[in-house]
């Protein structure tokens, strides 16, 4: 369900963000200024490192367009007022001030998500051939990558979905079908030449919400490239078209995108580590992807 929790709550905090930019009332133009700081933080956080997806990616736009029209329409609104406050009301002001600074940071953090900072890097093929796809989960830290971001072996490791010209994931909101994700079934390409170190194939698709917390990774692969080992997990049951001890080629058809694992709906995900299991950041095409990045592949 966290899915669809956040792609509802994504548009909503945005779009109520705008109406308490819009029509508050500040007393001052210091507190109009900080809650200007607070809210345009907040709402980079979500426009950057929302679930996008889930409505529609080319949504994200719209509301940022709505989102200048409501400072300009707010600044004209408050411009009267002067810059002192009431001394009865310094609480107001300080816990505004306090507030704004604090998700200030969390939006720098937001954008120091879109960089990795770091010695290293692996080199990828794209692991799929032709179409939009979008990261819904990717980057170097908490803020954009939440729920690998606080693993040492999965930090950047990325979770992509592929979207149509609408910016939309599926053919509804809330998908009855697997086959109604864009993404599900898609073939998956090896992204490296390598040697197959590890296969699992039989487990099941899951329908959405449902998901399978005993097999995280569900059915995947591991491909061992030289010094790193490159995983795709939640792949589609008996898919896999290639066994442990293969060797494979980059560009080489390797199974389809399924809905196996500890996942809320249809997704790839691929991740990359040294031999000692430390997290190695990715980069496609020589692009390091972030959430809410696309990528085209032809």
């Amino acid at each position: 369900m966290t899915i669809y929790v956040l792609g509802v709550l994504t548009p909503l905090a945005a779009f109520l963000l705008i109406l308490w930019l819009s029509f508050g009332s500040p007393e001052s133009k210091a507190e109009w200024f900080l809650r200007f700081v607070l809210i345009g933080a907040v709402f980079l956080v979500f426009y950057k490192s929302g679930l996008w997806v889930v409505t529609s990616y080319h949504l994200r736009f719209l509301v940022a367009v709505l989102f200048v029209v409501s400072a300009i329409y707010s600044f004209n609104k408050n411009k009267q007022l002067s810059w002192g406050f009431q001394a009865k009301h310094w609480y107001r002001v300080f816990g505004t001030a306090l507030s704004a600074l604090i998700c200030s940071a969390l939006c720098v953090l937001t954008i120091a998500g879109d960089y990795y900072f770091v010695d290293g890097f692996v080199s990828l093929r794209f692991p799929f051939n032709q179409g939009t796809y979008s990261v819904i989960q990717g980057g170097s830290n908490v803020i954009t990558n939440p729920f690998h971001g606080v693993s040492d072996n999965g930090k950047y490791a990325v979770d992509i979905v592929k979207i149509n010209r609408l910016g939309n994931r599926a053919k509804s909101f809330f998908p009855k079908h697997l086959s109604q994700y864009y993404i599900f079934g898609e073939e998956i390409r090896s992204p490296c030449k390598g040697t197959v170190v590890a296969v699992v194939r039989g487990l099941p698709d899951n329908l959405p919400p449902m998901a399978d917390h005993k097999n995280s990774a569900g059915n995947h692969l591991v491909i061992e490239c030289e010094d790193i080992k490159v995983m795709l997990a939640h792949l589609k049951k008996d898919s896999i078209t290639i066994g442990k001890g293969d060797m494979v080629t980059e560009g080489q058809l390797l199974g389809q995108v399924g809905n196996s694992g500890y996942t809320d709906e249809p997704h790839l995900h691929i991740q990359a580590n040294r031999l000692d299991g430390k997290s190695v950041a990715i980069r496609f095409g020589g692009t390091f992807l972030s959430t809410n990045d696309l990528y085209t592949a032809r």
